[in-house]
């Protein structure tokens, strides 16, 4: 039996589901999440959605009634699914869940996720882990406007607005199946891609006011702090695809994005390249990703890890 196949085969024959990501979820963990969940429910199951806090911009995805909001501890299932999510540790608080779970699954398209599941279906050349739970349960239940509107945000923005090297043929088919619903995809797409609020514009002014170049502006980088962030009203929550933008400056090989989250002394780091595995650099660290695009979050503080972090792009570039 094919992967595919036998995780087909625990969603049917199960009922009680909790569904997790990746800490600090992004577009592709959420829409993953709230599509697997919607078509659960769709098929008279009983999901459960565990996620960190997001931006409100994805609150355009349905599915926020699953999230659970209660203690850990007084959450039971069957089976935990695990999706965009490169390695176990990645789950953050969500792993006590995964581990004490008597079925356990993981659906993902990073290169770096060595299977940490009993079912795993990994597809490094997927264009999104929501593209990959489409295809999954495509077969079981009927897509509507709902289950179709979680996919298309989580494909939409894990391609970059279908930019990015793992687009193909296939991705632009399914997005072609979402649109066919009637959802209104343009406002998806302008709300997730291009709208932000006023606080995200201060962030990254702050952002841009720190980044520096380093290697004869083959690496861009920039930190920022909490009190950064606290001068101009804002939260690490404003600060979505910041690592996106230091990456399209010209001549810029790397980029680089360190700062600090409300949990002291968290540190976030984001990397982007051009041709650079960041996803490998980024998994020294206990994080992961993709070859151009990836992250980890480390104990230590921002001052500290900084200086480590651009010695080690420079020997390796």
């Amino acid at each position: 039996m094919s992967p595919t196949d036998a995780i087909r085969a625990v969603l049917r024959n199960h009922q009680r589901f909790v569904i997790s990501g990746h800490v600090n979820p992004d577009g592709d963990a959420i829409g993953s999440c709230m599509g697997l969940a919607l078509a659960l429910a769709k098929m008279g199951k009983e999901p459960i959605v565990v996620l960190e806090d997001f931006p409100k911009k994805f609150r355009i995805v349905p599915g926020e009634d699953f999230i659970w909001k209660k203690p850990h501890d007084e959450l039971t299932a069957e089976v935990f699914v695990a999706l965009d999510c490169a390695d176990v540790k990645r789950l953050g608080t969500a792993k006590a869940l995964f581990d004490r779970m008597p079925v356990t699954v993981c659906v993902d398209h990073h290169g770096t996720n060595d299977g940490f599941a009993q079912y795993n279906l990994i597809d490094p050349d997927a264009s999104s882990t929501s593209e990959m739970v489409y295809n999954l349960f495509a077969p079981l239940v009927d897509i509507d406007p709902d289950i179709a509107t979680a996919i298309y945000a989580g494909m939409v923005t894990d391609t970059g607005g279908f930019r990015y090297q793992a687009t193909c043929e296939t991705t632009l088919s399914n997005a072609i199946r979402m649109i066919e619903t009637g959802i209104p995809f343009t406002e998806i797409y302008n709300e997730l891609m291009h709208r932000h609020s006023f606080l995200s514009s201060k962030a990254l002014g702050v952002v841009i006011a720190n980044a520096k170049q380093a290697l004869k502006g083959r690496i861009v980088y920039s930190s920022v702090t909490r009190q950064d962030l606290a001068a101009v009203g804002a939260t690490p929550n404003n600060l979505d695809r910041t690592a996106e933008y230091l990456m399209c400056t010209r001549g810029a090989e790397v980029a680089l994005f360190v700062y600090e989250r409300e949990t002291a002394p968290e540190v976030k780091i984001s990397l982007r390249s051009h041709h650079f595995h960041v996803g490998r650099f980024a998994a020294r660290w206990g994080g992961g990703g993709h070859q151009l695009a990836a992250g980890c979050t480390v104990v230590t503080p921002l001052e500290e890890i900084l200086p480590i972090l651009l010695e080690e792009l420079e020997k390796e570039l």
